[in-house]
């Protein structure tokens, strides 16, 4: 077998694609592939022939990432090769403008092909049969967001999505729409701070049951964005397809399915302040100082760093018991005038989200919550309860 032979040619079922289409496709669908798990067929990826396609799937039975690679491939090729090891060898071995696939299996061992322009391996492989698949469900909304949009919703506020396994309900981005505003959000909270983007309302969206998107899921979407732009000045839109329980996103030849978050989001709008006064600081400025006077203790991320307002000027100040006392002193323009304490890590994750040079800090009390405003980019708040100091 060559790389030039037509598929029709050759006895075996046979994939002729291009090298970097492929690579691309199995480093996206391995991106959903158990790589730990005990489960020996979750770690492989499926490789199915159409004819005049290949489809790459990865999953781990809650998530499954599918990318078709335009090419001849034979319909009967249908088998499950070692994730990992096909994306290594697609972006580790000898350069070659194809790369063939084909089925080597003979009597009961399985076994996939791969040919790189003379460089041959054969990978152990698993039946196709074997291989898990998402049960089919029905979409009841659909609608269409430019893939910067979906990079925004989801970036800017996973930082906020709580860790804790035993708060399940908070373990993801809840996305929703708000028919009487004529909004759609993505909100994120662990308890400490809460992050929130907003858009208008795509067409589709408006009606749609409220869903929380979980965090596994959340970071694929946005890694993957990544991968499918590199090199391109635009995406295709996105398609978000949204059932009661399972979310599909669809870039192109790629979709990613995920199985939702069993359990209600909490009612965050409690939270968030309706008023304050407005303090107005240098982000930098600000990101600097914290990172500094935190430097007083010998956990830095896990100090608390105490707010003294008065009108144009904020210090910042943090005190260890074993260690003593820091300060710094960052221009502010502020109508506020109180002492008020917040962690430090929390702080320079909200500030690293700002696009503006600055920040606008709303603020009613020393016991109430904070919230936090990007100049340049409205659709973005986030807020964050205040510590002991």
């Amino acid at each position: 077998m060559t790389e030039h032979l037509p598929v029709s040619e050759i006895s075996r079922p046979v994939a002729v694609l291009d090298r970097a289409g492929l690579a691309r496709a199995v480093a996206l669908a391995a991106m959903a592939a158990d790589r730990k798990s005990a489960i020996p067929i979750l770690s492989n990826l499926r490789l199915r022939g159409y004819g005049g396609a290949l489809e790459v799937i990865g999953t781990d039975c809650d998530l499954e990432i599918s990318v078709m690679v335009e090419g001849p491939a034979d319909a009967r090729l249908d088998l499950t090769v070692p994730a990992h090891m096909l994306k290594d060898i697609l972006t580790k071995a000898k350069d070659s403008a194809l790369a063939s696939l084909d089925d080597a299996s003979n009597d009961d061992v399985f076994r996939c092909g791969v040919d790189l322009g003379g460089v041959k391996f054969k990978l152990n492989a698993i039946p196709a049969t074997d291989f898990p698949v998402l049960d089919p469900v029905s979409y009841g909304h659909s609608f269409h967001l430019d893939a910067e949009t979906v990079n925004d919703l989801l970036g800017k506020t996973s930082f906020a999505i709580s860790t804790e396994e035993t708060r399940y309900y908070l373990n993801g981005i809840h996305l929703h729409s708000l028919d009487r505003l004529g909004v759609f959000r993505a909100v994120s909270t662990d308890g400490h701070r809460l992050a929130m983007m907003e858009i208008p309302a795509p067409e589709g969206s408006l009606g749609m049951p409220g869903v929380i998107l979980p965090r596994r899921a959340v970071g694929l979407l946005i890694d993957a964005i990544k991968l499918l732009g590199k090199g391109k000045e635009t995406l295709p839109m996105v398609r978000v397809e949204i059932a009661s329980d399972r979310a599909r996103f669809t870039i192109g030849g790629f979709t990613l399915t995920s199985k939702l978050v069993d359990g209600s989001f909490p009612d965050y709008e409690r939270v968030v302040p309706r008023s304050g006064d407005m303090a107005n600081i240098d982000v930098k400025e600000a990101k600097d100082a914290i990172s500094q006077i935190s430097l007083i203790s010998g956990n830095p991320k896990g100090q608390t760093v105490k707010f003294s307002f008065a009108r144009d000027r904020l210090v910042l100040s943090c005190r260890d018991d074993d260690n003593g006392t820091s300060e710094a002193v960052v221009p502010c323009g502020s109508a506020a005038t109180l002492e008020i304490g917040f962690a430090a890590r929390y702080l320079i994750d909200i500030l690293a989200e700002i696009s503006a040079g600055h920040v606008f800090m709303w603020l009613t009390d020393s016991g109430s919550p904070a919230v936090f405003t990007d100049p340049c980019d409205p659709r973005f708040k986030a807020v964050l309860m205040p510590k002991r100091f």
